[in-house]
């Protein structure tokens, strides 16, 4: 009976994902095609829309699944200007 119910509540979180995806590409759809007031305006709706469709590629949707590894946290935190050094072990030199 526990797989039944683990199973349903696996099928359930899948739909819901579903569903939220479905939301969001409806409302970025609704915000790109509604009028601007300003070539600006507009400009910056075609920015948000193109950088909504590029989080959807393979590409991007991998990247996010990607653990990161020791070295991408020290790139992170030395890109913002923070100091991170090497821990060195006993009998290192």
């Amino acid at each position: 009976m526990d797989q039944v119910y683990f199973f349903y509540e696996k099928c359930r979180k899948k739909e819901l994902e579903e569903e939220k995806l479905s939301a969001l590409t409806l409302a970025n759809s609704l915000i790109y095609v509604s009028p601007s007031d300003s070539k600006s305006g507009a400009r910056k709706k075609q920015s948000i829309w193109d950088k909504f469709i590029d989080s959807l590629t393979w590409g991007k949707i991998e990247e996010r699944g990607k653990k990161k590894t020791t070295e991408d946290y020290k790139n992170i935190f030395g890109s913002l200007g923070v100091l991170v050094r090497n821990q060195k072990k006993k009998g290192d030199k």
